[in-house]
């Protein structure tokens, strides 16, 4: 029995598939009918009109868009335009200050020639003469300049290095101080060497 059965249940499966298949064949002649039809009255004025109509409207909407495309790369190339000259603007303001600064710094290079020019040879006399040359010492020893020369037994030697003498010096007797030393072991004073 459960045999019969099971060849029964197969039996209405192929018939569902096969009227399936068969309504579909139908749908697709229904629809190559309508599709001949269709093509018929397709030669008509009325249709051909309305594809007219169609195009038309097609045409406008797409120039519109075309437009507005235009635009906006105009407004772009608006933008694209105004940034560059922006930055030309920048640019040649960035020269003319170069060009003034190097003017400037001419013109300064000039003033302290000719102020050096103009100082004779009497003022050195007088510093020379009075023995006291503090004048020229302040001048030598700016706050600004950081290297300055003196002359020494009629060789110019840099004032820096002193100073860098004194320096290790002090550095050497601040470490070797007790102050600095390690801290002491078992209860007893390192004494520098």
């Amino acid at each position: 029995m459960r045999r019969k059965r099971k060849i029964r249940i197969g039996n209405e499966k192929e018939e569902d598939q096969r009227q399936l298949r068969n309504n579909q064949k139908e749908k697709k002649k229904e629809r190559w009918k309508n599709k001949d039809d269709w093509r018929k009255d397709r030669n008509s004025k009325e249709v051909k009109d309305s594809e007219k109509k169609a195009k038309r409207k097609k045409t406008k909407e797409n120039e519109k868009q075309e437009d507005k495309n235009r635009l906006r790369k105009r407004g772009k190339k608006e933008e694209r335009t105004r940034k560059d000259m922006k930055i030309k603007e920048i640019e040649e303001r960035t020269e003319q200050k170069h060009e003034e600064n190097e003017k400037y710094k001419r013109k300064k290079a000039e003033q302290e020639k000719d102020n050096s020019m103009q100082i004779s040879g009497k003022e050195e006399r007088t510093r020379k003469q009075c023995g006291s040359d503090k004048k020229g010492r302040e001048e030598k020893h700016g706050k600004n300049e950081k290297r300055m020369q003196v002359k020494r037994n009629g060789e110019m030697r840099k004032t820096c290095k002193l100073r860098k003498r004194k320096r290790r010096r002090r550095r050497l007797k601040a470490r070797n101080s007790i102050r600095y030393l390690p801290r002491p072991s078992h209860g007893e004073l390192k004494t520098g060497n």
